[in-house]
Protein backbone atom coordinates (compact mmCIF):
# COMPACT_ATOMS: atom_id res chain seq x y z
CA UNK A 1 0.00 0.00 0.00
CA UNK A 2 1.25 3.39 -0.58
CA UNK A 3 1.88 5.71 2.72
CA UNK A 4 1.15 8.90 2.47
CA UNK A 5 4.56 10.86 3.12
CA UNK A 6 4.56 13.75 5.14
CA UNK A 7 4.67 16.95 2.87
CA UNK A 8 6.70 19.50 4.89
CA UNK A 9 4.78 22.99 3.95
CA UNK A 10 7.12 25.15 1.87
CA UNK A 11 8.73 28.26 3.58
CA UNK A 12 6.82 31.31 2.46
CA UNK A 13 9.21 34.00 1.80
CA UNK A 14 6.57 36.86 2.64
CA UNK A 15 8.09 40.16 3.77
CA UNK A 16 11.40 41.56 2.61
CA UNK A 17 14.81 40.18 3.64
CA UNK A 18 16.78 41.35 6.25
CA UNK A 19 20.11 42.67 3.58
CA UNK A 20 17.21 44.03 1.22
CA UNK A 21 15.43 46.11 4.08
CA UNK A 22 18.93 47.54 5.00
CA UNK A 23 20.20 48.38 1.22
CA UNK A 24 16.77 50.22 1.04
CA UNK A 25 17.27 51.96 4.24
CA UNK A 26 20.72 52.97 3.22
CA UNK A 27 19.72 54.47 -0.28
CA UNK A 28 16.95 56.45 1.31
CA UNK A 29 19.10 57.95 3.99
CA UNK A 30 21.58 58.62 1.11
CA UNK A 31 18.82 60.48 -0.80
CA UNK A 32 17.78 62.52 1.94
CA UNK A 33 21.03 63.68 2.69
CA UNK A 34 21.84 64.39 -0.88
CA UNK A 35 18.78 66.17 -1.63
CA UNK A 36 19.68 68.32 1.81
CA UNK A 37 22.99 69.24 1.00
CA UNK A 38 21.93 69.92 -3.05
CA UNK A 39 18.96 72.25 -1.57
CA UNK A 40 21.44 74.14 0.65
CA UNK A 41 24.55 74.12 -1.77
CA UNK A 42 21.66 75.95 -3.92
CA UNK A 43 20.37 78.03 -2.10
CA UNK A 44 23.70 79.46 -1.04
CA UNK A 45 24.91 79.90 -4.24
CA UNK A 46 22.32 81.98 -4.86
CA UNK A 47 22.21 84.62 -1.38
CA UNK A 48 24.95 86.94 -2.52
CA UNK A 49 24.98 90.30 -3.03
CA UNK A 50 24.24 89.91 -7.43
CA UNK A 51 20.88 90.64 -8.65
CA UNK A 52 18.78 87.58 -9.75
CA UNK A 53 15.59 87.53 -12.39
CA UNK A 54 13.29 85.43 -11.57
CA UNK A 55 11.50 84.36 -13.88
CA UNK A 56 7.64 83.52 -13.09
CA UNK A 57 5.02 81.20 -15.18
CA UNK A 58 2.71 83.79 -15.75
CA UNK A 59 5.40 85.46 -17.82
CA UNK A 60 6.47 88.39 -15.40
CA UNK A 61 10.36 88.90 -14.50
CA UNK A 62 11.48 90.62 -11.37
CA UNK A 63 14.54 91.99 -10.51
CA UNK A 64 16.10 91.89 -7.03
CA UNK A 65 18.39 90.18 -4.68
CA UNK A 66 17.02 86.25 -3.23
CA UNK A 67 17.03 87.05 0.35
CA UNK A 68 15.59 83.55 1.89
CA UNK A 69 15.41 80.31 -0.43
CA UNK A 70 12.94 77.72 0.92
CA UNK A 71 10.99 74.72 -0.31
CA UNK A 72 7.94 76.58 -0.79
CA UNK A 73 8.78 79.90 -1.11
CA UNK A 74 11.31 82.33 -2.65
CA UNK A 75 11.91 85.82 -0.73
CA UNK A 76 13.35 88.85 -2.82
CA UNK A 77 14.27 92.60 -1.75
CA UNK A 78 15.04 95.50 -3.41
CA UNK A 79 12.31 94.59 -6.14
CA UNK A 80 12.44 95.88 -9.35
CA UNK A 81 10.32 94.91 -12.64
CA UNK A 82 9.81 96.38 -16.47
CA UNK A 83 6.63 98.32 -17.38
CA UNK A 84 6.10 98.26 -20.90
CA UNK A 85 4.78 101.71 -22.68
CA UNK A 86 3.66 102.70 -25.97
CA UNK A 87 6.66 104.19 -28.36
CA UNK A 88 5.49 107.81 -28.74
CA UNK A 89 6.34 107.44 -32.81
CA UNK A 90 3.45 104.79 -32.93
CA UNK A 91 0.99 106.33 -31.13
CA UNK A 92 1.48 109.52 -32.65
CA UNK A 93 0.25 107.83 -36.12
CA UNK A 94 2.54 110.84 -38.18
CA UNK A 95 5.11 107.98 -39.06
CA UNK A 96 6.40 108.96 -42.76
CA UNK A 97 8.40 106.31 -44.56
CA UNK A 98 11.26 107.80 -47.04
CA UNK A 99 13.27 104.52 -47.05
CA UNK A 100 11.44 101.01 -48.23
CA UNK A 101 14.38 99.24 -46.44
CA UNK A 102 13.57 101.02 -43.14
CA UNK A 103 13.28 98.09 -40.02
CA UNK A 104 9.50 99.10 -38.83
CA UNK A 105 10.22 96.50 -35.91
CA UNK A 106 11.90 99.21 -34.01
CA UNK A 107 8.92 101.90 -34.16
CA UNK A 108 6.56 99.64 -33.47
CA UNK A 109 7.97 97.82 -30.65
CA UNK A 110 6.97 99.01 -26.99
CA UNK A 111 9.34 100.76 -24.62
CA UNK A 112 10.31 99.14 -21.04
CA UNK A 113 10.94 101.43 -17.70
CA UNK A 114 12.03 99.69 -15.04
CA UNK A 115 10.37 100.35 -11.92
CA UNK A 116 11.53 99.93 -8.30
CA UNK A 117 8.36 98.15 -6.29
CA UNK A 118 6.60 100.39 -3.72
CA UNK A 119 5.51 103.51 -5.40
CA UNK A 120 2.04 101.42 -6.50
CA UNK A 121 -0.87 102.63 -5.71
CA UNK A 122 -1.71 99.88 -3.05
CA UNK A 123 1.82 100.67 -1.23
CA UNK A 124 3.90 97.63 -1.26
CA UNK A 125 6.56 96.83 0.53
CA UNK A 126 9.94 96.45 -1.16
CA UNK A 127 9.27 92.59 -0.19
CA UNK A 128 7.94 89.73 -2.15
CA UNK A 129 7.14 86.27 -1.66
CA UNK A 130 7.05 84.39 -4.34
CA UNK A 131 5.19 80.52 -4.45
CA UNK A 132 7.72 78.34 -5.68
CA UNK A 133 5.47 76.39 -7.87
CA UNK A 134 4.70 80.11 -10.14
CA UNK A 135 9.30 80.27 -10.72
CA UNK A 136 9.59 78.63 -13.81
CA UNK A 137 14.07 79.55 -13.38
CA UNK A 138 16.31 82.44 -12.16
CA UNK A 139 19.41 84.00 -13.67
CA UNK A 140 22.21 85.30 -11.84
CA UNK A 141 22.65 89.17 -13.66
CA UNK A 142 26.33 90.59 -14.29
CA UNK A 143 27.00 93.91 -12.56
CA UNK A 144 27.46 95.17 -16.51
CA UNK A 145 23.89 94.03 -17.30
CA UNK A 146 21.69 96.88 -18.25
CA UNK A 147 18.95 96.54 -15.50
CA UNK A 148 21.80 96.07 -12.94
CA UNK A 149 23.21 99.56 -14.66
CA UNK A 150 19.85 101.25 -14.60
CA UNK A 151 19.40 99.96 -11.21
CA UNK A 152 22.44 101.61 -9.93
CA UNK A 153 21.15 104.65 -11.98
CA UNK A 154 17.87 105.05 -9.88
CA UNK A 155 19.36 104.74 -6.62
Amino acid sequence: MSEALPTQPKPSHRGITMPVALFLLVVAVVLVIGSSLFQTFWANRHRSNAYQAVFLTSGQVYFGKLEQLTEKEIVIVDVYYLQATDNPQQASGTKTETNANINTSAATAPQYSLIKLGGELHGPQDRMYINRSQVLFTEDLKDSSQVVTAIRQQK
